[in-house]
C-alpha cells in the first residue's frame, strides 16, 4: 500500500552570537500516522506533529530528516542551507514522499504449499465497550457496535489475502462456487483470534479528531494433512489518522498486524521451510501398487472410444459427484481428491447402471489424486500414456461426468493446447469442454490411452482448462506398471 508524506516548511530567518540559525515549523502528516520523525538521527516527535525547531547552520551543515513506520522502509532527505529558497519557489514549501510497505516477499516458484486465509475469530458483541471519544475533556465510552465494521469477519478475510498474495504466498482465495475451478485445495489454514481492540478518538487538538486503534491478534496455522494446528503466534497492530473513522482505522491495524505476522521469520519458516514440507511429503502412499501394462489398438476412433467408456466411471461422494477412470482389473481407481476429499462413504456408478461401494486406499491433497479400490476382481482397466511424449496440437478427448450423474460418461474432444507450469505444478492445457463433475476424469489421446486427469477449469473462459500429467499422478500414487 502506498503512502503519502506531507512536509510544509515555515521558515524565518534569525540571527544570533553563535552564527546563523533557520527556525522552521514542522507541520507533518503521515499516512499511515503515527510514525516516528528524526532529524539527524535525534526523534522530533510522533505524526501527526506541528513543532517549531530551530537548526544551527554552523554546527551542522545538513540536516537528515527521516521518518520511520513499522511495516514500511524509512524515507530520508536532506535540509541545507542553501535549498530553502528552491523549496518555496519550485514547490511552494510542499514536498511529497511515498512510504513503501515493506514485505517479506517470497521468491517466485519458491512456495510448493497452497496457503488459505481461513476465518478470524471475533467474540465482540453489541455493548462491549471497546475504547473511548474525547472531545475536549469530556470523555464517554464507545461500543462494540459503533465501530462500522458490520461484516468485520469478510472485511478481515479480503485484507488478508490481498496482503498474503501481495507478499508472493500462493493463496487460494474462498471465490469459487465449484471446487474444479481450483486445482490445488490449499494444505495450510491461517486464521485469528481477536484478543484485544481499543479504539479512541481525541477531538482536543484543533477541530480534527486524531483517531487510534491498537489490537492483538493470535495467529493460528492448521496443517490439514496432519489435522492440528502447527504454530501460534501473536502480533500487534496500531493505526493512527486524522480525521478518519472507526471502521477504517480498525482495519488498518489489522492489516498492520497481519504483516508484522508476515515480517515473521517463525512465520516463512513455517509456510515455506523444509520442516512442514517433509510433513507433508510424509503423507505420501508409503504402499507401491502393481498394475499390468495394457496395449490395446483399435481400428476406429469409435471403437476406442466405446472401449474406453467402459473404463470411466462416476465417482459419488458425501459431498457431491466427480469423474474417475479405472487403472487395474482388481479394481483400482484414480480420480482428484478434491472430489473425495472429507467424505466417509465413496461409491461407483458404472456405465450400465451398477453402484458399488469404493474404498479410499490414498489421497494426497498436495497434488490433488486420489487411490480408490473396487472388492472384486475383473474390471476393464484404461491403458497409460506417456504425458512426457504428448505433442502439442493432437487431438484430446474428455470423458467425464459434467453437471449431473445423467451425464455420465460424457464424450468431448479437443486439442492439446500447451504444457504449462501453474501454481507451482505441472499441467497440460486443453481446450476439451468440462464442467464441475468432470474433475478426475481421463483426458485420453488418439490411442485411448490417458494422459491427464481433468481437474481445472478457469471460470469464465471456455476451452481453457487444465489436466494433471498422468506421469506425475502415476509417481505420486506410488504406482509401477509391470
Amino acid at each position: 500500500m502506498k503512502s503519502k508524506f506531507l512536509l510544509l516548511l515555515f521558515v524565518a530567518t534569525m540571527h544570533n552570537s553563535n552564527g546563523y540559525a533557520q527556525k522552521i515549523k514542522l507541520n507533518i502528516l503521515v499516512m499511515p500516522d503515527s510514525s516516528i520523525i528524526m532529524l539527524n538521527n535525534n526523534v522530533v516527535g510522533v505524526t501527526p506533529l506541528q513543532e517549531n525547531v530551530t537548526l544551527n547552520f554552523e554546527e551542522y551543515l545538513k540536516y537528515k530528516l527521516t521518518i520511520k513506520h513499522n511495516g514500511y522502509y524509512d524515507t530520508s532527505f536532506w535540509i541545507d542551507v542553501d535549498n530553502y529558497s528552491k523549496f518555496d519557489k519550485n514547490y511552494g514549501n510542499k514536498l511529497e514522499f511515498n512510504l513503501k510497505r515493506k514485505y517479506k516477499i517470497i521468491p517466485k516458484g519458491e512456495q510448493k504449499l497452497p496457503i488459505a486465509f481461513e476465518k478470524m475469530v471475533i467474540d465482540f458483541t453489541n455493548g462491549q465497550k471497546i475504547g473511548e471519544i474525547t472531545r475536549y475533556n469530556n470523555k464517554k465510552p464507545f461500543y462494540w457496535e459503533e465501530s462500522g465494521i458490520n461484516n468485520a469477519t469478510v472485511e478481515f478475510n479480503n485484507i488478508a489475502e490481498r496482503e498474503l498474495s501481495n507478499g508472493g504466498y500462493q493463496v487460494v482465495k474462498q471465490s469459487k462456487l465449484f471446487a474444479e475451478e481450483e486445482s490445488l485445495n490449499p494444505k495450510l489454514l491461517i486464521g485469528g483470534n481477536l484478543k484485544s481492540l481499543n479504539y479512541t478518538s481525541n477531538y482536543n487538538n484543533g477541530f480534527m479528531a486524531i483517531n487510534s486503534s491498537s489490537l492483538e491478534i493470535e495467529w493460528q496455522v492448521f496443517n490439514r494433512v496432519k489435522n492440528k494446528v502447527v504454530f501460534n503466534y501473536f502480533t500487534k497492530g496500531t493505526f493512527t489518522k486524522v480525521d478518519g473513522n472507526a471502521d477504517f482505522v480498525i482495519k488498518e491495524s489489522f492489516r498492520e498486524a497481519l504483516i508484522n505476522l508476515m515480517l515473521s521469520d517463525t512465520f516463512s519458516t513455517v509456510i515455506l521451510g523444509q520442516e512442514a514440507t517433509k510433513k507433508l511429503d510424509e503423507s505420501f502412499n508409503q504402499n507401491t501398487i502393481y498394475i499390468s501394462k495394457q496395449t490395446t489398438t483399435f481400428k476406429t476412433r469409435a471403437d476406442m472410444l466405446s472401449n474406453s467408456i467402459k473404463s470411466c466411471v462416476t465417482v459419488k461422494s458425501d459431498g457431491g459427484h466427480g469423474s474417475g477412470f479405472i487403472i487395474s482389473a482388481d479394481g483400482y481407481i484414480i480420480t482428484n481428491h478434491h472430489v473425495i476429499d472429507g467424505s466417509k462413504e465413496v461409491s461407483i456408478l458404472f456405465e450400465n447402471g451398477f453402484n458399488i461401494p469404493a474404498e479410499i486406499v490414498y489421497s494426497n491433497a498436495d497434488f490433488d489424486l486420489a487411490l480408490l479400490k473396487l472388492k472384486g476382481k475383473g474390471f476393464t482397466p484404461i491403458p497409460i500414456g506417456n504425458s512426457q511424449k504428448a505433442p502439442l496440437g493432437i487431438d484430446v478427448f474428455a470423458i467425464g461426468t459434467p453437471k449431473m450423474e445423467e451425464f455420465g460418461q460424457t464424450i468431448t474432444k479437443g486439442i492439446l493446447s500447451a504444457k504449462r507450469t501453474f501454481e507451482g505444478r505441472s499441467f497440460i492445457q486443453t481446450d476439451a469442454s468440462v464442467h464441475p463433475g468432470n474433475s478426475g476424469g481421463p483426458l485420453l489421446n488418439e490411442k485411448g490411452e490417458v494422459i491427464g486427469i481433468n481437474t481445472y477449469k478457469f471460470k469464465g473462459s471456455e476451452g481453457l482448462n487444465l489436466s494433471i500429467p498422468i506421469d506425475v499422478a502415476i509417481e505420486k500414487l506410488g504406482i509401477i506398471i509391470k
